[in-house]
């Protein structure tokens, strides 16, 4: 049996979320209604490619996909600090 590749899945998944994503329609939603719906839509995506992936494991991939679309992707986890947009 082959070893699950997490970046590769992930890779994958975000390709397949950025296709179905409208990003002029997100932009127009305020952040927390826009982040509950992509993280709805990862859900669907993982749920959809039966891919065996425990809780955490879930939870980790909904949480860096999440990143990656709204803030700084990777480098979330070490910046330890929430960036918030302001309209100038």
């Amino acid at each position: 049996m082959e070893v699950l590749d997490f970046e590769k899945l992930k890779t994958g998944l975000h390709t397949t979320l950025l296709s179905r994503i409208d990003l002029e329609k997100l932009s127009s939603v305020d952040d927390g209604k826009a982040r509950r719906a992509v993280a709805t839509m990862i859900q669907e995506i993982v749920g959809a490619q039966n891919v065996p992936l425990n809780a955490m494991e879930k939870d980790r991939v909904e949480t860096d996909l999440l990143d990656e679309v709204f803030g700084l992707g990777p480098l979330e986890l070490y910046c330890g600090i929430q960036l918030y947009r302001t309209s100038w």
